[in-house]
């Protein structure tokens, strides 16, 4: 008997199709391709959001890291640092905070991470 040679996305097209069909319950199709409801539902509404091309796996990783900081702060540490090159994280978040105002300063922490690396 050969295997079988189908990726995801034709499995997943297959299960849409048969969806549409309506000739079966959710309940029996889920029961059938071995998923949940809540991963048909998602097919689904991807589907009916941007059709068969959406159906592809979607990378796991972040998108976007909320706490990364902008480059405008990275060059701001990076100028004091030169001009200042005995200063350690503690006196640059003092500096900085006076000199541009607390807003989206980045921490003492974070800017002590972004000294060592």
């Amino acid at each position: 008997m050969p295997w079988k040679n189908t990726s995801f996305e034709n499995q997943r097209s297959e299960f849409i199709a048969a969806y549409l069909r309506r000739k079966s319950s959710l309940c029996e199709l889920c029961r059938h391709w071995s998923i949940s409801r809540k991963t048909a539902y998602k097919w689904i509404a991807r589907f009916m959001a941007k059709g068969r091309a959406d159906l592809h796996d979607r990378p796991r990783c972040c998108v976007r890291v909320s706490n990364r900081p902008t480059q405008l702060w990275l060059e701001r540490i990076r100028r004091w640092r030169r001009a200042h090159p005995s200063w350690g994280a503690a006196k640059l978040h003092w500096t900085l905070k006076r000199r541009f105002g607390p807003k989206n300063l980045p921490s003492r922490a974070a800017i002590g991470r972004w000294l060592k690396a």
